[in-house]
C-alpha cells in the first residue's frame, strides 16, 4: 500500500499543478472521483504542514518514504486520501 501512496504523490506532484492546494485536490478527485470541499482541502494541507514539520525533525522517517520531508509529507497525504471512505467506497 505504501507503493500506491508513493505513486500517487508521484502523480500529484506531476500532474497536479503547481501549488500545493493544487495538487491535494488533483489527489483527491483522482482517487474519489468527485472534487474536494473547501473544508477537506484545508484539512489535507494543515496535515502537510504538520507532517513537513515533523519529517524534517526526522529526517531517517522521511528519508524511508521519498527523498524530501515535502515529498514524504506528500505521501502521507496521499495515503490518508487512499485511506478515505470515499476512496475505499468508490
Amino acid at each position: 500500500y505504501l507503493e500506491c501512496a508513493q505513486a500517487l504523490a508521484q502523480g500529484m506532484a506531476d500532474a497536479g499543478g503547481a501549488s500545493l492546494r493544487e495538487r491535494l485536490a488533483w489527489g483527491f478527485e483522482a482517487v474519489t472521483g468527485t472534487p474536494a470541499t473547501t473544508p477537506q482541502l484545508a484539512t489535507l494541507e494543515a496535515l502537510h504542514r504538520d507532517a513537513v514539520t515533523a519529517y524534517e525533525a526526522s529526517p531517517e522517517e522521511s528519508a524511508a518514504l521519498a527523498a524530501s520531508p515535502g515529498q514524504a509529507a506528500l505521501v502521507l497525504v496521499a495515503n490518508t486520501i487512499l485511506n478515505l471512505d470515499a476512496a475505499l467506497t468508490k
